[in-house]
């Protein structure tokens, strides 16, 4: 399929190497737009970027050669090139590049698969945990990177990436160690030195978690920062391993350390255990346990278990986590409760078991039929439905659902500025204001030139009837007409008040001219400058 993409506009002052360059850009991007267009292949945008980091090093190496040798053998390359861009092979040595960045090709198409290599984003030397590139030549030839966040930077360049896939990343390659423990030792040592939770116990006493046997398939997975602090953790069960599977690799709840406050979700560690082969479940459901009876806490040592199913079957010489069990593993204190009747998480009145309704985020508190009454079923994260709380809930007319406000963007929702719930595809963000605004509302208008949306209030209209922000835009003197810095450059002058200005300087008010209107400028100078005619030999162009 033919592209009819490329400019058929000539400018004078234009080199044929200039042109050639303009040219080859412009088809380069009309290429990324079929990609975009058409079935997205990431091993072929991959080997993209291997051939343009091959044609970056090729044209380092040939600034060593003579110039008679480049001329008869590559006769397509300009030394000029070369040596615009002889910094960045040095780069490539030095540096391999960001494996968020090698991930996230394989799966979405960037917005420019030749940025992404000129950039060469790459893990940060000063802080790990955060991603460096190079902004253009002129920082490259400086050996100067900029240090971003690895999600930010994914944001930037892949438009068309989920808001989940990217925090995933951002945590899977936050500059984290993530590892395996499978002895009993280590799988209590994640929860005593780990994120703060109710299961950390004094030493003095029998640790409950002495029940996740290593030898029945329970593993603890860690999340280490530089020091080797347990930043993270998530209690895992694989019996692929033993004579008999059944269960396969999953886990239930993972928790993150955060400072003076409730352990959340690890989604970093949670990444780690998708690509090990690990699925998450809600309840452990026929994993055996290790039967501890001779434990602090009376005829058996249990632990809280998180997930759907707290219910446990004795089978004598094992435990085993059975939705018919008559034990009820629901304590954090090593004990445990028989079936049968259960407190209300919220009034404390008993009830039966089965009209028990588990609710929150992590669906760990369970209330009666009474008191869920105050509870509104929502979509919450990663589009999943539980019951929160209905001071939580937040409701949207144009869908007429409930959902968490933690978790809007999981579900392709967003909160407006004045608090209306409604779906992203309706709604246009405004960079200048932070804010989401309805895409139909007549205050929102689109920079056509920043490719931007932006309130009214905040823009000025052109002289081509759109519009932009007022730092990225210049006024004609004589016209008094508004135009764009860089769409409407070309049809810039600019003049010095007394004549032609040997070099540009900070302390002279320049009169920016639009050059339909330099014959004008020249009739009326007096009324423009404020000055005496001053004699001009030639506008200054800048």
């Amino acid at each position: 399929m033919q592209l009819h993409t490329t400019s058929t506009w000539v400018n004078p002052h234009e080199s044929d190497h200039q042109l050639h360059r303009r040219r080859y850009r412009e088809e380069a991007e009309a290429r990324q737009r079929h990609y975009w267009l058409h079935n997205y292949d990431g091993a072929a945008a991959r080997q993209l970027m291997d051939n343009l980091a091959n044609v970056l090093r090729t044209m380092h190496r040939l600034l060593i050669e003579d110039e008679w040798y480049v001329k008869r053998h590559y006769p397509n390359v300009s030394l000029a090139d070369a040596q615009e861009h002889k910094w960045h092979y040095p780069l490539q040595q030095k540096f391999r590049l960001h494996p968020a960045v090698i991930k996230a090709v394989q799966e979405y198409p960037p917005r420019s698969v030749h940025s992404l290599v000129f950039e060469w984003p790459h893990v940060s030397e000063t802080d790990p945990n955060r991603l460096a590139y190079t902004r253009d030549n002129r920082s490259g030839h400086e050996d100067r990177q900029t240090v971003t966040t690895v999600g930010k930077y994914l944001t930037r360049h892949f438009p068309t990436m989920p808001d989940h896939a990217i925090r995933d990343l951002a945590a899977r390659y936050a500059g984290f160690k993530f590892e395996l423990w499978d002895t009993t030792a280590k799988i209590i040592e994640s929860v005593q030195a780990g994120p703060p939770s109710c299961m950390q116990w004094d030493e003095d006493y029998d640790h409950p978690y002495q029940v996740y046997a290593p030898e029945f398939g329970w593993r603890a997975a860690v999340r280490l920062n530089g020091h080797g602090q347990i930043m993270g953790r998530c209690l895992v069960y694989d019996d692929t391993q033993t004579s008999r599977q059944q269960i396969g690799k999953i886990y239930v709840r993972s928790y993150a350390h955060k400072e003076g406050g409730y352990s959340h979700s690890d989604e970093g560690l949670e990444a780690w255990l998708r690509e090990q082969g690990f699925s998450k479940s809600y309840t452990w459901e026929g994993c055996k346990l290790r039967r501890i009876s001779d434990g602090s806490w009376g005829d058996m040592l249990a632990p809280y278990l998180d997930g759907d199913c707290k219910r446990v079957t004795d089978c004598d010489t094992y435990l085993i986590v059975d939705t018919t069990g008559r034990l009820l593993f629901d304590c954090t204190n090593g004990s445990h409760n028989r079936c049968g009747g259960r407190e209300c998480d919220d009034c404390g009145n008993d009830h039966d078991e089965e009209d028990t309704t588990f609710v929150g985020r992590h669906e760990d508190h369970g209330v009666c039929n009474s008191c869920i009454e105050d509870y509104t079923l929502v979509y919450g994260r990663r589009g999943n439905r539980y019951w929160l709380h209905d001071d939580s809930a937040v409701y949207s007319d144009s869908t007429q659902e409930y959902y968490d406000p933690e978790y809007l963007s999981d579900n392709n929702m967003v909160e407006l500025h004045n608090n209306d719930i409604v779906e992203q595809d309706e709604a246009v963000y405004l960079e200048s204001r932070g804010e989401w605004w309805d895409a139909n509302d007549d205050e929102v208008v689109f920079c056509e030139h920043d490719d931007v949306y932006e309130h009214i209030d905040d823009v000025v209209k052109l002289a081509d009837d759109t519009y932009a922000d007022p730092d990225n835009t210049w006024e004609c003197h004589v016209s008094g007409n508004t135009y764009h810095d860089v769409a409407h450059k070309r049809d810039r002058v600019m003049f010095t008040p007394w004549g032609e200005a040997a070099i540009i300087r900070s302390d002279i008010d320049y009169v920016s001219v639009h050059v339909d209107h330099i014959e004008d400028f020249y009739a009326n100078l007096d009324a423009i400058t404020g000055s005496v005619h001053p004699i001009i030999t030639a506008p200054t162009s800048i």
